[in-house]
């Protein structure tokens, strides 16, 4: 089961970079394939969300992560979200740790303000954070301070399966 889960976890970051290439950078393959892409990584997310504790925990505070810091501002990405509803809708979410899920949120709204704040170099920021904001690091750091809090490496684990697809995605379709 845990395998599936992380291949899963590599699909939603290979899909969910390749949504922001064809939103963003307008990288098409065919006219509508965007909209293909985020429902793709709609189900993926959904059935991450619905599957177990801890991907739950995780992948709950990365949406919320996202949706707090307005990254949800296209058709493609509001599809995703829709699907992830729907998937909660239809299997139910396990139960998760919430105050893991607001530790989680924060350091994914962090890692896209992080991010943000580096790829425009607005003011003045030192190189570890700036190391941090370019290689979106931040929710892994915060993945390992919640190992290291817990014990539970699943979280690490399942971020570094969606990093390998998302980097996966960005090196062979990205700039």
């Amino acid at each position: 089961m845990l395998e599936f889960l992380f291949a899963a976890a590599l699909l939603l970051g290979f899909f969910t970079k390749l949504a922001d290439l064809q939103v963003d950078d307008e990288k098409f393959f065919f006219k509508n394939a965007q909209y293909l892409t985020g429902v793709a990584y709609g189900i993926l997310g959904g059935l991450l969300l619905t599957s177990e504790p801890h991907f739950s925990t995780l992948f709950f505070g990365v949406l919320v992560g996202v949706i707090i810091t307005t990254k949800i501002d296209k058709l493609p990405h509001r599809l995703a979200v829709a699907f992830v509803v729907l998937m909660i809708a239809l299997r139910g979410i396990p139960a998760v740790s919430f105050p893991l899920v607001a530790f989680f949120s924060l350091f994914a709204a962090g890692d896209e303000w992080l991010h943000e704040k580096t790829a425009k170099k607005k003011g003045k920021i030192n190189a570890a954070l700036a190391f941090l904001g370019k290689n979106r690091l931040l929710l892994e750091v915060g993945t390992m301070l919640a190992g290291i809090a817990t014990g539970e490496w699943l979280y690490l684990l399942a971020i570094i399966s969606f990093d390998v697809g998302y980097v996966t995605c960005k090196k062979v379709f990205g700039k």
